[in-house]
């Protein structure tokens, strides 16, 4: 019995936490980092996320859906 579970398979099971294959692969994280290193990359991370997010531009071929109103009036 464990608290929680890291790896990179597909495992259904609430205390497994799955990490993508490519997070050790993209130069970003290392296997030696630290929790607080870790921690303090992941905000770096979400900080330009949430910039980059606030510039976006979303361009259809089409509005079917409304969705381009939607995004434009907003």
């Amino acid at each position: 019995d464990v608290d929680i579970a890291l790896g990179f398979a597909e495992i259904d099971n609430s205390k497994y936490k799955r990490f993508p294959g490519w997070i050790l692969y993209n130069g970003i994280f290392s296997i030696c980092d630290s929790y607080n290193e870790i921690q303090r990359k992941l905000r770096n991370i979400n900080a330009a996320r949430a910039s980059c997010l606030k510039e976006c531009i979303c361009i259809y071929s089409h509005d079917s859906f409304g969705f381009r109103t939607k995004i434009a009036d907003d």
